[in-house]
């Protein structure tokens, strides 16, 4: 018996331990074992005691229950030391109760389980949950309808007197921004509204899903976040009380969901001039546990962000800057005046997206630098992995052709 559980031990139990909270396992033992385990039987009779419980039972279940109960427990319990150390100071299950014994079997299987289960990185089906990226700028003035960070869309109900801004995030939080949300009025009546649309709404049809936030608020704001389906909603309070909460959400997923989207919004009524809401990170996952947020490096958060939004500027510009740098040039001489070449994209988008060309001399939309600004006619050839052509008035062959370029593939 003892050769064939330190196996167990070496084999399987050793590696999936490393992951698991000890305290935790210990803690729910000691809740559900209904009496103090004995330590005078040794392993050899523990054998004995389950054969006896094979030759008399009918129940197959019983048998299992009993047999992982001796095996998983006193493994669980010890983490090997004491079958290295003694082949005597082992645990009597089989004087539980059967209630004693399922309970003890089921709360080692419950913590077993949820430390095989992936944890997912970052905002989990969210992208950017952490607000790392911010590929169309740091600061938006009364957004309505609008993205702000990558992936989170402002809407602005009754009011618009409020202002979205990239902050660095507070000491502690192990992250280098948040998204915070200022009053900018202080006799407002209205609400601001942060959602992310989900792409792949397939992996949670028939399923439950969990969202959380971590978030503050003054005292005496509030707000909600919520999981919203075609179907319906599920949501929950947000009470501000000047300190860092978390909350979690769930709802049960319907098969016959067409889209999905996660939100958090704060009513501003109310509120004094400042800030009214600090959202730190958000995550949405299957199942009904919300797990522990875990970063993703900014490279991978980037290129997950640009299969949504990309731009020809650089990283930290916002589009309509006056910046030659990451522009596209055709230099002179150029072989058809009115017609210069176009762009592929770093990340395959969605779908097709919309472009817009931008003058990098004088960042206006839907111009084009060719001795001074000419008209964009339009954008020919256009896929998901680029774009062919553009086409504009008045052009110079003689002249280089220069622009940026921005193209937008959200839901």
């Amino acid at each position: 018996m003892l050769p064939y559980i330190r196996t167990i031990w070496a084999d399987y139990m050793a590696p999936a331990l490393k992951a698991l909270n000890l305290n935790k396992i210990e803690s729910k033992l000691e809740e559900n074992t209904a009496e103090t385990i004995s330590n005078t039987s040794k392993l050899g009779a523990q054998q004995n005691q389950i054969n006896a419980i094979v030759t008399e039972s009918t129940d197959n279940s019983e048998v299992i229950a009993a047999r992982t109960s001796i095996i998983k427990a006193e493994t669980f319990a010890s983490l090997g030391a004491r079958l290295e150390d003694s082949e005597s100071d082992t645990g009597d299950l089989i004087n539980l109760d059967t209630d004693a014994k399922t309970s003890v079997v089921n709360s080692i299987n419950e913590v077993y389980a949820e430390s095989l289960t992936p944890k997912q990185t970052g905002g989990g089906y969210l992208i950017n949950g952490d607000f790392q990226v911010w590929q169309r700028g740091t600061s938006f003035i009364s957004p309505s309808s609008v993205y702000t960070a990558d992936r989170f869309k402002c809407f602005a109900f009754l009011d618009s007197n409020a202002d979205i801004n990239r902050v660095l995030a507070n000491a502690g939080l192990n992250q280098k921004y948040e998204l915070q949300i200022n009053e900018t009025n202080g006799s407002s009546s209205g609400s601001t509204l942060l959602d992310q649309s989900i792409e792949n709404i397939d992996i949670f049809k028939g399923k439950k899903a969990t969202v959380s936030v971590t978030f503050k608020m003054p005292a005496g704001i509030s707000g909600g976040l919520w999981i919203i389906d075609n179907e319906g909603n599920n949501n929950v309070a947000l009470a501000g009380n000047g300190n860092y909460q978390t909350i979690e959400l769930n709802r049960d997923i319907s098969d016959n969901i067409t889209s999905l989207l996660v939100r958090v919004d704060v009513s501003r009524v109310g509120a004094s001039i400042g800030e009214v809401l600090r959202i730190s990170r958000i995550k949405l996952e299957l199942g009904d546990i919300a797990t522990d947020f875990i970063h993703k490096n900014y490279a991978e958060e980037l290129i997950s962000c640009q299969r949504y939004f990309e731009k020809s500027y650089n990283t930290g510009v916002s589009p309509g800057t006056i910046s030659i740098d990451g522009s596209v040039q055709e230099l002179l001489t150029r072989n058809i005046a009115d017609y210069t070449q176009g762009a592929r994209y770093k990340v395959e988008k969605l779908l097709s997206p919309t472009i817009t060309i931008y003058s990098p001399s004088t960042g206006t939309p839907n111009k084009i630098d060719n001795a001074g600004d000419k008209s964009v006619v339009g954008v020919s050839y256009g896929g998901t992995s680029g774009f062919g052509l553009i086409q504009f008035t008045s052009g110079s062959i003689a002249s280089n052709a220069t622009y940026h370029w921005v193209a937008d593939a959200e839901l």
